[in-house]
């Protein structure tokens, strides 16, 4: 498990109803054309940080991105290393939110 059951729980709650759970955005970071946004829902049993990088125009797929985006992803992530230890990306099988590609970035409890 990766949240607190309430926080779990709240989550699913969220998902039945049909929201995206980053629609919300409390953006930490902007760039040009991603953000950093808090994570409502963070995997809390884990990570004492846990945000979102997200793209401004939702894609599914990182490959449906301009070449251009891709690049300046890979910048984002190497100007924030000094604020998380890790970042990662679901598998597609694994993503309760496929419509929206995202990257977690975290730091250890």
């Amino acid at each position: 498990m990766r949240r607190s059951q309430e926080l779990e729980d709240k989550y699913r709650r969220e998902l039945k109803k049909g929201n995206v759970p980053f629609a919300k955005r409390k953006v930490i970071f902007d760039f040009d054309d991603w953000l950093v946004i808090r994570n409502d829902f963070p995997y809390d049993l884990l990570y004492r940080k846990h945000h979102l990088l997200i793209p401004k125009v939702a894609f599914s797929k990182f490959t449906d991105i301009s070449r251009v985006s891709q690049v300046r992803y890979h910048v984002i992530l190497s100007k924030l290393e000094e604020h998380y230890d890790l970042y990662f990306v679901n598998m597609a099988k694994n993503r309760s939110v496929r419509s929206h590609w995202h990257c977690h970035l975290a730091r250890y409890r």
